[in-house]
């Protein structure tokens, strides 16, 4: 064999071993890319997953709140993070309050993760009152609006008792509405109302 066939075989031979080591090097890098992608999958579905207990937790606490006024919590988008959520169902509750109560005033979106803790739960605690006693713009005006109507149930007794609430009672509803009555007396002149004494005929 001559120094130039053995210095030909000689490089195939570290040619062919580099590209051996290229491609396990190759190999590893994608079964390194593919577990990387697996676990950041699972990181991902695992966050959804907590995202949407929390967002669920948050819905059902406000779902308790906002039964006494007739109203469901909104679903959460698919997407949701749990912090935005809780403010978007803040701003719900805030809608049912008065407008005089000092918790309206309040920007959900400028509220902290720190500081919502303690005004959720007066807020909660004012919606609850509320739909004990309903005030302000809470009151509708005649008793045909569902709201009107609260379901009350005895904590000792069990018994439950329909109430209604608004600005018009029953007894206005069910009055025939007045009407101008003429009479003919002396004090009528030529079929003229006459004032007597205060009250208007005719």
């Amino acid at each position: 064999m001559s120094y130039a066939q053995d210095l030909f075989d000689r490089t195939a031979r570290r040619l062919d071993l580099a590209a051996e080591a290229a491609f396990e090097r190759a190999q590893r890098d994608v079964r390194a890319m593919r577990r990387a992608d697996d676990a950041e999958r699972r990181e991902r579905r695992d966050r959804a997953r907590k995202d949407a207990d929390r967002c669920r937790e948050h819905q059902e606490r406000y779902d308790r709140a906002f039964a006494a006024h007739g109203k469901r919590a909104p679903e959460p988008a698919a997407d949701a993070r749990p912090p935005d959520y809780r403010r978007q169902l803040f701003g719900v509750a805030q809608s049912m309050l008065p407008a005089g109560n000092e918790l309206v005033e309040l920007d959900p979106e400028e509220i902290d993760g720190s500081t919502i803790i303690p005004l959720e739960r007066q807020l909660l605690e004012a919606l609850a009152a509320e739909s004990e006693t309903p005030s302000g713009d809470n009151v509708p005006e005649t008793v045909d609006d569902p709201r009107a109507m609260r379901t009350r149930q005895d904590s000792f007794t069990g018994e439950r008792k329909v109430e209604f609430h608004a600005r018009e009672s029953f007894i206005r509803g069910m009055s025939r509405p007045g009407r101008r009555a003429f009479f003919v007396t002396p004090t009528t002149v030529l079929g003229r109302a006459a004032i007597s004494n205060g009250f208007r005929f005719g």
